[in-house]
């Protein structure tokens, strides 16, 4: 069985969430709901048992903060240029602490996922070192991306498409439904409550 270091890119809270719009809805909530989102990410994640490390990729010193209190290391986004990048950089540092893990990239909005979806995805990826990712449920985008011998991710618009022209292997097992679950807009919202938001997230949900 193999072992995972987790990336998991952030970016700055009060850039986030820009397209999630609920009645009454403000800038500062939607930082508070992506900092929630990304909690229950790494909280899944310090909960798996197949992930001994993560590390999140991020300028935003509120969110290392909360983060680093829940188990994740943090490293700055030096290279500023989108998350691809902030990726590669995560694994280059990831690398040179502990070249023995096999690495995986995770989308920090699959508030929905859980341990166990974590530990059947990389399982899965586990069987071969090809690239591998997890598509999300527009069927367009990417949630989860694994290395092969290159770490190459190209998450983004489209980027299913990209990954598929590149090589990497869809893991598509009906069960990973959650870790498809990706929050940009006010019906994947309601998709994910339908799903089982994570704790942080549906506290904060509460308060709104």
């Amino acid at each position: 069985m193999s072992a995972w270091c987790l990336l998991v890119p952030v970016k700055r809270l009060d850039r986030a969430k820009t397209r999630l719009h609920l009645p009454g809805l403000t800038q500062e909530m939607r930082s508070e709901l992506a900092l929630a989102f990304a909690s229950d990410v790494v909280l899944a994640a310090v909960q798996c048992s197949v992930v001994k490390e993560i590390v999140v990729i991020t300028d935003d010193s509120t969110a290392a903060e909360q983060l680093e209190s829940l188990g994740a290391h943090t490293v700055s986004d030096s290279p500023d240029a989108g998350i691809n990048p902030a990726l590669e950089h995560g694994f280059q540092w990831a690398q040179q602490h502990w070249p023995e893990l096999r690495v995986a990239a995770l989308s920090a909005d699959v508030a929905c996922v859980r341990a166990s979806d974590l530990t059947l995805a990389l399982n899965q990826a586990a069987s071969t070192s090809d690239a591998q990712f997890v598509c999300d449920s527009a069927g367009t985008g990417t949630t989860m991306y694994v290395g092969g011998s290159e770490f190459s991710p190209s998450f983004g618009h489209r980027s299913r498409a990209r990954h598929v022209r590149a090589g990497a292997i869809e893991l598509t097992s009906p069960e990973l439904g959650r870790l498809r679950r990706d929050i940009d807009t006010e019906a994947d919202l309601w998709d994910a409550r339908r799903l089982g938001l994570g704790p942080n997230s549906t506290g904060v949900l509460a308060q709104l």
